[in-house]
This record gives C-alpha cells, sequence and structure tokens, in this order.
C-alpha cells in the first residue's frame, strides 16, 4: 500500500526558515507535539486533510517539497 510521510530535513528546514517550532506548528495544525514528532520521524503517516492543512501553512510549498510517497509492504 502507497502511504504519504513528510520528508523530515525537508520540513526541518522549512520550520527554521520560518522561525517556527515543532510546538508552534503543530499547534497551529491543531495536533499535539507528540504527533508532529512522530510524523518528522516517519513513524506516523499525516492524513489526506492533515497533509492539506500543512500545505496551507507553508504556503509557497509544494506537496513535493515536504511529502514524498512511501510503499510500505502491506497489500
Amino acid at each position: 500500500m502507497l502511504k504519504v510521510k513528510v520528508k523530515a530535513n525537508d520540513i526541518e528546514r522549512l520550520l527554521a526558515k520560518r522561525n517556527l517550532s515543532h510546538n508552534a506548528f503543530a499547534e497551529r495544525l491543531g495536533i499535539s507535539s507528540g504527533y508532529m514528532s512522530q510524523l518528522v520521524r516517519g513513524e506516523r503517516y499525516p492524513s489526506a486533510e492533515l497533509r492539506a492543512k500543512i500545505l496551507r501553512s507553508l504556503r509557497g510549498t509544494s506537496f513535493d517539497d515536504i511529502f514524498q510517497v512511501v510503499d510500505d509492504g502491506g497489500d
């Protein structure tokens, strides 16, 4: 099954460029800081709704700038 994960290095760079911490960005998205950390570490996959929120919050970035599609090996 294909899933979408956050590109950790790229999201870190984009947040730093905007002077945003993980906690501040998580609050802006309406998620916990723990969940944000799991997304960045690749332990969780953002829903389509959350991906849309992330893209809206990081205006000027494209899907490919911050997400990658991966095959988790499942059926």
